[in-house]
Parts: C-alpha cells; structure tokens; sequence
C-alpha cells in the first residue's frame, strides 16, 4: 500500500533498506494517535512498522490520556505532558527514536520535538497533521459554515481554551491578533505570540535528521489542507485549496521555514471509499457510537449524491490511499 511504504521509507524502512536496519539494531518507534480516536486505530501502523523493524525491534503506541475523551476534551498542554511522560516512561527510548503523529496526534509530536526532544526524535512524520492550525469546519452542512462564521471568536476565550483541545490550534486568519494573544498552544508552538519568542524551538526541530509532512487530497478534516504542509491560511483562502507543490514548508516563526531537513511529501489519493473509525473494545463504547452516527450519515449523503469526503480521516483510510 503507496501511504504505508511512504511512511516505512519516511522512516528509512522501505525497500532495501529493512535488510540493513534488520542486520543492526532499529531505532525504536513512537506513535501517536489523533483527535476523538485512541491508539487502538493505530493498530495497523503499529503492525507494519513492527514487521519492518524486525527482531529487536520496538514500537510505543501511545494513549494520550483515555484515549477517545481526553484526546478532545483536554487542552493540548495536558495532551502533550501525557505523550512526554509516556516516552520518558519507556525505557526503550533513552537512546533516541522516530515518531508518526497521525492528526492533531502530530501537531503533539511536533511539540515534544520543540518543547522536550529528550529522549530525541531522529526522523518525524506529521501525518495529515494541522500544523499551521485549523480553521473552518467540514463541510457537513451549509448550516454548520454559517454557524462556523458566528461562532468563531469563542474558540479563543478561556473556558473554551481550557476545554477543547481543537481550540488551542484554531487559527483564525481574519482574527489573527485575537489568535495570537489568546491560543493557548500554537501561536506559542509557531513563535507567534506577541513579545515572545523561543529560540529553542527552532533549534530543536532543526535538530531532527529529517521532517516529512503527508499530506492529503481526499482529507476535508484539516482546513485549510495547506496545514497538513504548514502553510497557513489568508482571509482569502479557499474552504478546500488544492495541494501546495513541492517546496520546503514554511510555519511562522518555528524554524520550520529555515529547516534544510523538512521535507514535504507526495499527497494522496484514496484507491476506494473506506468506512468510519474502526472499532473495538480499546476506543469504547464512545468510538462505537460515533462510527455509527457516522456510518448512518455517510449512508445519508450517498444517497443524496454527495462525495463521501467529511469522514474521510481515519488512520485505515489513509493507509488505504495510492499515488
């Protein structure tokens, strides 16, 4: 499958190289799993890359917090302590690693490389991750876009920002002050804070041997999908632009724009439609509920003749995507 062997390659696993790193010892692997999802949906990826790595190989799957629940409802400060207590955890890990974020799992990732990177992080692979933020929401109903057009200051007051993972990396472009003042994670993350700027950041992702962003055509979770490349949105952007070309990724401020070592890949296109979340006693009964509200709406739009696009964002679709 083009998305796994990307992935495995990103991570210097793919063709003639898994001999090589099998005749010595892998460096070990950290996953990380996305927004109202659990490390359970990781379990395909953790599987091929553990087969990759071979004997003496070794694969983290990290559950940030419960999982489904706290992966929303938990600020992404909270989130990011969790992942960097779970790797310091690992013994495994003192000698350096890899990690794939999958969704808002790799805009942690890339903050455990700013803010920690003890043990350091190698190679980082941001898979279909926000990175330049997120704003606008899919495009489920006109209804929803309107109210997207109301309600969009809210997401920077505290209680929200104290609540609601999402919000912490919601970027405005037509409230970028009111985005810069009050994000309570990203604009700090970007070096986009008024006054503020941490030099370390840049230093510490310039450190990585390599940064590979994957992006997405057939994902409408991340808007705008220039994010998934770390671009960020103007107030002219459209709802769903088309691919950025190939050329090194630019993020305000983070070192991402100076980094020799960031490189953008191919996007992807799906060979089929693919279901919702897959799911299991690991996510919960909360997962099982969701992928059948998802299941019933999917249903819903197919029969209206719309695309099935607003679902298209689970670890297992992507996997299942072709160049």
């Amino acid at each position: 499958i083009a998305v796994a062997g990307g992935l495995l390659a990103a991570l210097g696993l793919g063709g003639g190289a898994v001999a090589a790193r099998r005749a010595s010892r892998p460096l070990p692997v950290v996953l990380v799993h996305g927004i109202l999802d659990c490390s359970e949906n990781m379990y395909q990826v953790e599987a091929w890359v553990r087969a990759s790595l071979g004997r003496g190989g070794h694969v983290l799957n990290v559950e940030i917090g419960n999982g489904v629940v706290d992966s929303i409802a938990r600020p992404m400060d909270w989130q990011l302590q969790e992942l960097a207590a779970a790797i310091r955890a690992d013994p495994a890990l003192a000698e350096g690693f890899n990690m794939i974020g999958y969704s808002q799992g790799a805009l942690l990732a890339r903050g455990y490389v700013q803010r920690y990177n003890l043990p350091r992080v190698s190679t980082l692979v941001s898979w279909v991750g926000p990175q330049a933020g997120q704003f606008g929401v899919p495009a489920w109903d006109e209804m929803i876009g309107h109210i997207n057009k109301i309600t969009s200051a809210m997401w920077y007051t505290p209680a929200i920002q104290e609540r609601v993972s999402f919000a912490n990396y919601w970027r405005d472009p037509m409230r970028l002050d009111t985005y810069r003042s009050n994000s309570a994670f990203l604009a700090d993350l970007n070096n986009e804070v008024p006054g503020r700027r941490n030099e370390s950041y840049a230093t510490n992702l310039a450190s990585l041997d390599a940064f590979v962003l994957v992006s997405s055509t057939i994902d409408s979770i991340i808007v705008p999908r220039e994010s998934q490349w770390s671009r960020a949105s103007s107030p002219r952007a459209r709802p769903h632009p088309s691919p950025p070309p190939r050329s090194p990724a630019t993020s305000p401020g983070s070192g991402l724009a100076s980094s020799r070592q960031t490189r953008p890949r191919a996007s992807c296109r799906s060979a089929a439609r693919r279901s919702g979340p897959r799911t299991g006693s690991g996510c919960g009964g909360s997962t099982r509920r969701a992928g059948s509200t998802l299941r019933r709406a999917r249903a819903t739009t197919e029969r209206r003749g719309v695309p099935c696009r607003p679902w298209c964002h689970t670890p297992r679709l992507h996997l299942g995507c072709t160049r």
